[in-house]
């Protein structure tokens, strides 16, 4: 964990309270994932198993720039200019889709950054996304 994140958790007493029982977390992410990335994972995920959730994000990243289900998804701008039916035939549904174009203004506005930049010691900012 890094010491940015470390103070922002710190700040909740009941998360506080968690880690100091508990012990830092130790799960792994994808280390060269974009944030915007991920969280566009996340929520084509959402309450879906496993198998569903990659085969939904992989038809999302076949219109991507690589135009290929292990690639990105589609850039902030460019999700952004999809219609409801195509992101509907990804198979994401209308909250997920809502979800997702909140997160890509997000991306736009900077309120979710860069990699580079999530992984500059930065105070971490909080944000409402919509969706």
């Amino acid at each position: 964990m890094t010491d940015s994140l470390i103070s922002c958790l710190s700040v909740d007493p009941d998360v506080a309270a968690a880690v100091r029982r508990i012990g830092p977390c130790r799960l792994q992410g994808r280390g060269d994932q974009e944030p915007y990335d991920a969280l566009l994972r996340a929520i084509a995920g959402q309450q879906l198993h496993g198998v569903a959730a990659r085969r939904i994000f992989g038809r999302l990243c076949l219109l991507g720039p690589e135009a290929s289900e292990d690639g990105t998804p589609p850039a902030p701008d460019a999700l952004l200019a999809l219609s409801e039916d195509v992101l509907r035939a990804c198979g994401l549904s209308a909250s997920k889709q809502s979800a997702m174009r909140g997160v890509a203004q997000a991306r736009l506005d900077g309120l979710v950054p860069s990699r580079q930049d999530a992984d500059a010691d930065v105070e971490p900012a909080r944000c409402d996304a919509g969706g």
